[in-house]
């Protein structure tokens, strides 16, 4: 009797044993399929990266003025208009135009291809809208950035968001911009439109 006591004794021990230790190899397992993958080796998808570049220009050309920009189209206005202004021949870029240019391809480059920059710089009203000398203030929300869903357009993104601005009175209007922008290259725009439900010719009105 005492040798079947003890028998079923150490049973019992050998199968709390073996029922630890294969609870502590799935918690071991758990444990490490939960561990977070190396951020290094996570792979960004081409059209987030889209997505977030179109974001961000919209962020910066809607958020402003721009006070930099603006100082330094004053100083190119004052001196253009200076009796003595004479212009400039025979160069690529004007001298009275370096800083300025160097300055917008800072804030701006890295988000387009080059046709693409100068696109946005030349053919789009988004500088206009930090080019006033008065009190406003332009903020946006609710940016909304679709790809296209046309099997032939992959590289195309639809936009919509709602730009805040306030005039030099305190007086608020709410607009709402569309366009469309092209990402010929991963992360990079190369072409962009944009309209905006008349808030250049708001700021222009409430300028003069």
């Amino acid at each position: 009797m005492y040798r079947k006591l003890i028998s079923k004794h150490l049973s019992t021990k050998t199968m709390v044993g073996i029922l630890f230790l294969l609870f502590s190899c799935f918690l071991i397992v758990g444990c490490s399929q939960e561990k977070p993958e190396d951020p290094e080796k996570i792979v960004t998808p081409i059209e987030d990266k889209n997505k977030a570049v179109i974001r961000a220009v919209l962020e910066k050309v809607f958020t402003g003025p721009d006070e930099e920009y603006l100082r330094l189209s004053e100083e190119l206005y004052k001196q253009q208009m200076d009796p003595s202004y004479e212009g400039y021949v025979g160069t690529e870029v004007a001298p009275d135009t370096e800083e300025i240019t160097s300055y917008l391809k800072e804030s701006y480059s890295s988000y387009f291809t080059e046709l693409g920059f100068d696109f946005f710089v030349n053919a789009t009203p988004a500088l206009g809208y930090h080019s006033y000398p008065v009190d406003y203030q332009l903020s946006i929300a609710d940016i909304e950035v679709i790809q296209s869903d046309n099997p032939i357009a992959p590289k195309e993104y639809d936009f919509t968001a709602q730009v805040e601005y306030v005039n030099e009175a305190g007086k608020t209007t709410q607009f709402e911009i569309s366009g469309m922008a092209i990402c010929s290259e991963e992360g990079k725009i190369g072409r962009i439109t944009i309209n905006d439900g008349g808030l250049l010719k708001k700021i222009n009105e409430d300028s003069n």
